[in-house]
């Protein structure tokens, strides 16, 4: 007790000294100025020097954390209207533009924009202060000088004449700068600004992406549950391992052997919602795919997931277009025509290649094998008759001039790296039979003439063929098609406008397909519904089956996909054991649950990053992200995945076996 006494009085009067230490120092620190200045840090950049020769500067670090602000207005809410004002300011300095000894401006920046300030007097902290260091200022807003207005700043017809300053925090060797006109052209590099994604943060475009984002994200909760009556409710990260579709995350456990995965989406647990009588759910679910680095993809991402119990098709795309409709609105402010077109699958793989097409520029494909002469002389178009096989082709309207010897030899390197033979390329002349081509001598007028015709071809239009077997020629020119329309807007003429939204419902996929091993896989995922009357082929003819699965795409990227489910258990178990021929173990209590009652039900998700990206016309899910992980995957920032310790290790009962450091070197 006598110790623990000493012990209390001992740290009682360290404290008493250190606070008059610190007055001291702070009296010190204050003594000549003109202001009431506090500086936490000691400065080093480039203007630490002038910075140290300021009375107010003192080495001794000023604790400034849960200082009372009293902010007034942010940076980019004062108007004209608040001309006479005073005012409280916290922010980062963005830029400083000193005017002789006596007059600077500097540019602070907060969340809601920026605002300029005049700074008079040579002692001011603010003059020789790093850029991104954090500030409070107090002053009077004043108007400027009718010649000096900035009309594109939404504060710049006023500015704070600043009075007093206080330091919050002085910016030290930061990587890059952040402004408020950065464009694309003048940004870091991306490694850099994810590395440093806290300082990234501070962009203005990547702060409307985050602040669009939460709007929308607040809209979908009360368009659903208020407007729908939908109930948001949590299910588990943490899952057991789901046979098929992607790679998933195993996440170990105490237990030797045991692992959880995290869960790819909340499959099951929102289909067990409805068994539940549960009826409507939501929530915006995290969901985790351990796949390969893509721009539009990440391994940890967000989805708008829902379920709805006695439901149809009709109904669930109804309630997402309306969602959209209302997130499109209230986002980019544009109104778009309801209800959206519809395709079938078929129809989309035969005219676009690919079962997302974009549909704002044309270059449809067609088939042109029955235009052949089954005697032609040419090697190439043989290949198209054979069986399975076929000639596809199609236009690319008036670009003959685009289409020169070299842009044709980097299409064909293209059309190599497909792995593809290559491709033939015909530019239209005066008459549809007039080709520059080196099909022009294995084709006759009349054949030439006819493949014109089906394209719609014209003077100085460029055909784009290609021959082989039908499924993988389709698939290649559904790339060849994009890549075509890639080359035609690098010499400056838009096909795909950023600004319109062509939505587009997919229906009537195959509801089986065969895998690289030749076996049948699902094309959505086990638990999608037959169309009604084609169960008949699931024992004859899988591949004849279609499925109840609909998908929704904008632009050429797939927003969403949805389905009625399999409520009947046995009709679930005979997917999986007898078509699918895997064990229905992993799925056992999907299949009991269906048992005891379940209701006809069907849901969707729709990718919230990935419709957010397509919504503020970004390139990369990383600019709608607050901390992305990079294009493999990785956390810049905070250098993981990571190695851990082995005592760590084996407390989950693991061992690494074999594995290569970023260094190159091996460790076991």
């Amino acid at each position: 007790t006598v110790a623990m006494h000493s012990s209390i009085r001992f740290s009682r009067a360290v404290s008493r000294c250190l606070r008059r230490r610190t007055q001291r120092l702070h009296n010190t620190a204050v003594q000549g100025s003109s202001s009431t200045i506090h500086v936490p840090c000691k400065l080093s950049s480039q203007r630490a020097t002038s910075v140290n020769s300021h009375k107010w500067y003192s080495s001794a670090p000023k604790n400034t954390a849960g200082i009372h602000c009293g902010r007034t207005h942010t940076c980019g809410e004062l108007r004209a209207d608040d001309v006479g004002k005073s005012t409280v300011l916290c922010g980062w300095v963005e830029r400083v533009r000193d005017f002789g000894d006596d007059l600077s401006f500097v540019v602070l920046r907060d969340r809601t924009g920026t605002v300029q300030l005049t700074v008079k007097g040579s002692d001011s902290p603010l003059r020789s202060l790093p850029q991104e260091s954090v500030v409070l200022v107090k002053g009077h807003v004043n108007s400027r000088p009718s010649a000096m207005v900035n009309k594109s700043m939404a504060t710049g017809a006023v500015e704070v004449t600043v009075e007093d300053c206080t330091v919050l925090n002085v910016a030290q060797d930061v990587p890059f700068t952040v402004s408020s006109t950065d464009t694309e052209d003048n940004l870091a590099n991306e490694t850099v600004r994810q590395t440093f994604r806290y300082v990234d943060l501070r962009r203005r475009q990547l702060q409307r992406a985050l602040r669009v984002r939460s709007e929308l994200a607040l809209l979908s909760r009360s368009y659903l549950a208020d407007k729908h009556g939908f109930l948001e409710i949590e299910t588990p990260t943490l899952f057991r391992r789901t046979p098929g579709g992607a790679a998933e995350f195993p996440v170990p456990t105490q237990k030797p052997g045991l692992f959880y995965s995290l869960v790819q989406s909340p499959q099951q647990f929102k289909q067990l919602l409805m068994v539940g009588g549960l009826d409507r759910y939501f929530q915006l679910a995290r969901c985790y795919r351990d796949e390969g680095g893509r721009g539009d993809r990440q391994p940890e991402f967000t989805q708008i997931d829902m379920e709805l119990s006695f439901t149809t098709q009709h109904e669930i795309e109804s309630i997402v277009e309306g969602l959209v409709a209302a997130m499109w609105k209230r986002g980019v402010d544009v109104d778009l025509p309801l209800p959206f077109p519809r395709m079938s699958y078929h129809d989309a793989m035969a005219q676009y290649g690919v079962d997302k097409p974009d549909t704002r520029f044309d270059m449809r494909l067609h088939d042109l094998t029955t235009h052949i002469n089954p005697d032609t002389s040419s090697t190439i178009l043989q290949a198209a008759l054979g069986e399975n096989h076929s000639l596809l082709g199609f236009k690319v309207e008036n670009a003959a001039s685009i289409f020169t010897n070299k842009i044709q030899g980097q299409v064909q390197d293209h059309a190599r790296g497909l792995g593809f033979p290559g491709v033939l390329t015909a530019h239209v002349g005066e008459t549809p039979s007039q080709w520059r081509s080196i099909l022009d001598q294995h084709l006759s007028a009349h054949e030439k003439a006819a493949i014109a015709d089906a394209l719609g071809a014209q003077q100085g239009d460029v055909l784009v063929m290609a021959a082989g077997n039908a499924t993988s020629t389709l698939d290649f020119m559904g790339k060849m098609r994009l890549h075509c329309a890639d080359v035609v807007e690098a010499h400056g003429r838009q096909l795909r406008d950023p600004a319109q939204f062509n939505f587009l419902w997919v229906d009537e996929f195959p509801l089986f397909e065969r895998t690289d091993d030749g076996s049948l896989g699902s094309t959505h995922h086990v638990f999608t519904a037959p169309r009604i009357g084609d169960e008949v082929y699931l024992a004859t003819d899988p591949l004849k089956v279609c499925g109840q699965h609909f998908d929704l795409v904008l632009n050429g990227v797939e927003l969403g996909g949805g389905s009625i489910r399999n409520h009947n258990a046995d009709m679930q178990r005979a997917i999986i054991e007898d078509v699918l021929q895997e064990s229905t173990e992993p799925f056992q209590h999907m299949i009991t649950a269906l048992s005891h009652g379940a209701p006809p039900h069907g849901g969707i998700a729709l990718g919230f990053d990935r419709l957010m990206m397509v919504l503020l016309a970004e390139d990369s899910l990383r600019d709608v992200l607050a901390f992305p992980k990079s294009f493999a995957g990785k956390d810049l920032m905070g250098n993981s995945p990571c190695a851990v310790a082995d005592e760590y290790l084996q407390t989950y009962h693991i061992k690494t076996v074999s594995a290569s450091t970023d260094d190159g070197k091996r460790m076991s």
